[in-house]
């Protein structure tokens, strides 16, 4: 298109043939704009869309051959802002995505024209692995120094108990740790809660009762909501 530059573009005076339509499927199921599949090894990535739409009724969409939860949380029909004319987001995985794509879907709007998606590899995953490894070795040298300081004869009873409880945090964080986890139908007001946690933390509130996030500001108390509801379902388990 001369007055966009170079790229894709769809709207509804475009129609799909007959003969390219199965029996389940519409016109709109084939007005999409699509990246070539492309295999990506395990780390971090910076995926940009740089678009253009008519009215922010399109959407797009990540993809893969296997989809785990780091390919498509809160990557599956994103409406595309029509304010903006570039999103930008960040992929980890620690497994490497074979087959990763990026699909824009024209919604029967106005129109959809994409300029580029363009998929960059960074160096946050490195940085966090660094940082992970030397929390280890702090780690594990403090443990050292603490067993060389205990007495003789309580060594041992030290060595069963760092082993259990080394054993129960592993256990403990399997769930967190595993790229098959799933994602759930309220993963993101969990999430939430954790950011919104955060936010009063920094802001100086302690213990956090009610983040002030919530709500458009206004605040929420899920955390007593929380601490509330966890006790009495341990008290009816009892």
């Amino acid at each position: 298109m001369d007055l966009y530059g170079d790229g894709f573009y769809l709207d509804s005076s475009l129609h799909a043939d007959a003969e390219d339509l199965s029996e389940d499927q519409n016109e709109l199921d084939l007005m999409t704009v699509e990246s070539p599949a492309v295999d990506l090894k395990r780390g971090s990535y910076k995926v940009t869309i740089n678009y253009l739409v008519g009215d922010g009724e399109e959407t797009y969409t990540a993809s893969a051959d296997y989809n785990t939860w780091p390919v498509i949380t809160e990557r599956t029909g994103v409406k595309f802002a029509e304010d903006q004319t570039e999103v930008t987001y960040e992929l980890r995985s620690s497994i490497g995505i074979k087959g990763y794509k990026v699909t824009a879907n024209f919604e029967d709007a106005i129109f959809l024209f994409v300029h580029s998606i363009k998929i960059e590899e960074t160096n946050d995953w490195k940085n966090v692995n660094l940082i992970l490894v030397l929390l280890v070795i702090f780690l594990l040298d403090f443990i050292y120094l603490y067993y060389n300081r205990v007495p003789e004869q309580k060594k041992r009873s030290f060595r069963i108990w760092i082993s259990a409880f080394g054993i129960l945090i592993l256990f403990s964080s399997m769930p967190l740790l595993s790229i098959y986890q799933k994602a759930g139908h309220d993963l993101l007001f969990h999430l939430y809660r954790i950011e919104g946690i955060k936010n009063a933390l920094l802001d100086g509130q302690f213990s956090v009762r009610v983040p002030y996030s919530w709500l458009n500001g206004y605040g929420y108390a899920v955390s007593i909501f929380y601490f509330i509801g966890k006790t009495a379902y341990g008290a009816l388990l009892n």
